[in-house]
């Protein structure tokens, strides 16, 4: 069914977009396509919530080809077209890309398909997307046939997202496997190398350029790593660029069918995540810059500037005094997770915090472990020497995370997590952005300058609110600051400049090592490896230790090659590939405490069954459903509400013995019983 979901998507995408943009245009059909399979999807499931139907999936198709047909009837009449004026709009051309520019184009696609390979051939593996705000809660969305639980009440319930969870429900209630929730995230960086391009193009960046950026954007570890998570990172991230993408569109075409896709993508983006409501004042501002340039009396403009200036700043401090004082609460509504935030402090909080995120953005994620064994120290020792003023201590345990253990301190030395968590933007990411945002401000084009002043206010802004709202530091907060990053790639288009010559040499050294870091980071990341030590090992020993020793080039070669990959299998990732892996070591990955209680669990509850649990909601939860996700969870206060079922309970537990209660398993941590 899921099959036949996407092709109707496709087909009413396709339709709309001939429809309404003429010529087949491949960059709007994929975006496009994004915003009305995201926005059908929620419309569909909030339709089944009322009929408590959310399992339902014949009636999630059928409702679909209904509203499909419907819009496509709605097209029809405002856009009428006759045949052959749909087959002369399908055409496609590619008399504009030159060879290189097809080659870029295929290198992209490589490293997408890597990714998707191992996305679809794999389970989902990120705690933080198994725990019950993730993946799991949608397994209890379909378990209830509603989207009660985890939701809020009251007010609150506005600011809950749940329409990236939407996504998921469409997935798997179609297609009936947890090895396609990737495509959410796979797909959203699809679109966000598509639309860097438009955006790019949109600046009047040539082809090339406009490709070079988007290959940036899929060089930088932190994004391509999300593919592996489902915690809409990238994906509100690509509905703010697509937002974005559309401005551009409309201020180019003033087509009001332009600001309906605008509206219609930031709204998703705040129902996607919460992230999202941190670019609201630099929208508005974008809102407020456009009506100010469109008065006619030009002698009132600083005037109304100036006021909108007071009112806006004036309304700022006095909220924000009232959110602070609160505790970070409005109306009920968290909007700022640090509790212990207050006027007295924020200065000091900034002051630890700033430095410790810009140690974090001069990255070296990407690069080979044995290389950043190598950088981090001298990273570290110019940081501290030159950068930091000596009375700083960054190291300082202040200003973390509530709870934070010794991984989670802030440390010079600290190795770098290749992971959908632990990743940031690595070095081309520090070293090719600001080179860019300040060459465009130099740029001879009005509309390249406005735009590197958008973006570059709209990441600082962020940058700003996310140290306000957040608790504390941690070395996992690189996926948030993907919002206000991307908006800023296509810029990179800059650096290339208009002689050949110089082109050429840059061109020549991004490249490979855009490449490496692409490569390295889907080879050798901590989430879903494909190379490890056990692999370089193997390598080394089928094909390097066999290799001839005829004279002293050969010796000399075959030693390098030996003392090389000794190296680099040494500081490489010592564990089994995700290949070499069983189903749950894949499931839990990186959560090893949690692996052998799952397979304890797993070997003696039966698949199909009901399991009644007394203990709050984790990540175990994921693995309680089963490998085929038909049990069926409950959670209970007590066991003599089970009339019949396994009960799983902490080993601590006081069981009461019965006649009809056996124990099946104790190890330690969780005991099973099976009441008849």
């Amino acid at each position: 069914m899921i099959i036949a979901s996407i092709l109707f998507y496709l087909s009413l995408s396709l339709f709309v977009s001939i429809s309404v943009y003429g010529r087949f245009n491949f960059l709007k059909f994929i975006q496009l396509f994004f915003l009305i399979t995201f926005g059908l999807n929620i419309l569909i499931c909030l339709v089944l919530d009322l009929f408590k139907a959310v399992d339902n999936a014949p009636l999630f198709l059928v409702l679909q080809i209904v509203i499909c047909i419907l819009l496509s009837l709605v097209v029809r009449r405002h856009w009428p077209l006759q045949i052959k004026d749909y087959r002369y709009r399908l055409g496609i051309s590619f008399s504009e890309f030159h060879w290189f520019d097809l080659v870029l184009i295929v290198l992209m696609g490589t490293v997408l398909s890597a990714f998707f390979v191992v996305g679809v051939t794999t389970p989902p593996n990120n705690l933080d997307s198994l725990d019950p705000t993730g993946i799991t809660r949608i397994f209890y969305w379909m378990q209830e046939a509603t989207l009660d639980f985890g939701s809020p009440t009251g007010l609150a319930s506005i600011f809950d997202p749940q329409f990236f969870h939407m996504q998921g429900i469409w997935l798997f209630s179609l297609g009936k496997s947890e090895y396609l929730f990737f495509l959410v995230q796979w797909f959203s960086l699809l679109v966000s190398t598509v639309t860097i391009f438009k955006i790019s193009r949109s600046l009047g960046f040539s082809i090339t350029n406009s490709l070079i950026s988007a290959l940036v954007s899929l060089s930088l570890p932190v994004v391509l790593l999300q593919t592996y998570s489902f915690q809409g990172d990238l994906t509100v991230a690509v509905l703010i660029l697509v937002c974005i993408s559309f401005v551009i569109d409309w201020l180019k075409s003033k087509d009001k069918f332009e600001l309906f896709f605008v509206g219609l993508a930031f709204v998703f983006a705040l129902g996607t995540k919460k992230a999202a409501f941190l670019a609201i004042p630099v929208f508005a501002l974008l809102i407020l810059f456009w009506i100010i340039s469109r008065i006619r009396n030009k002698r009132i403009i600083p005037w109304v500037t100036g006021s909108a200036a007071l009112i806006i700043i004036a309304g700022f401090i006095l909220v924000g005094q009232l959110i602070i004082k609160q505790g970070g609460v409005l109306a009920g509504v968290q909007l700022i997770y640090d509790r212990q935030v207050s006027t007295e402090n924020i200065s000091e909080k900034f002051r630890y915090t700033t430095p410790r995120f810009l140690y974090q953005f001069i990255g070296l994620d990407g690069l080979p472990r044995v290389v950043q064994n190598t950088l981090i120290p001298i990273k570290a020792d110019l940081f501290q020497n030159t950068l930091i003023p000596s009375t700083l201590d960054l190291q300082k345990e202040v200003f973390l995370q509530p709870g934070f253990d010794e991984v989670e301190k802030f440390s010079y030395s600290a190795p770098l997590i290749l992971s959908e968590e632990g990743a940031w933007f690595g070095p081309i990411g520090f070293l090719l952005i600001p080179i860019a945002v300040i060459l465009t401000f130099f740029s001879r084009q009005k509309t390249r300058r406005i735009y590197a002043g958008f973006a570059l206010i709209l990441f600082l802004s962020f940058f700003i609110m996310v140290i306000i709202q957040r608790p504390g530091w941690d070395p996992y907060q690189g996926r948030y600051f993907i919002l206000p990053v991307l908006p800023l790639i296509p810029l990179i288009s800059m650096i290339l400049p208009t002689n050949k010559v110089y082109r050429t040499v840059i061109i020549i050294v991004i490249l490979p090592i855009c490449l490496f870091l692409s490569l390295n980071s889907f080879f050798a990341n901590n989430s879903r490896p494909v190379v490890t030590a056990g692999s370089i090992w193997g390598f080394q020993y089928q094909h390097i230790l066999n290799l001839p020793e005829n004279n002293k080039y050969e010796l000399y070669v075959k030693n390098k090659l030996i003392t090389s990959t000794d190296q680099i299998a040494s500081a490489a990732l010592d564990r089994p590939t995700i290949y070499q892996s069983t189903y749950w070591e894949q499931v839990y990955f990186s959560g090893f405490r949690m692996l052998g209680n799952i397979q304890f669990i797993d070997s003696l509850v039966p698949d199909d069954a009901t399991l009644y649990l007394d203990f709050p909601s984790t990540s175990l939860d994921y693995g309680l459903f089963g490998k085929k996700k038909d049990r069926t969870l409950f959670r209970l206060y007590d066991i003599s509400q089970v009339s019949s079922g396994y009960y799983l309970t902490a080993s601590t537990s006081v069981v009461t013995q019965q006649n009809d209660l056996n124990l099946l398993g104790d190890n330690g941590v969780y005991k099973i019983y099976l009441i008849n």
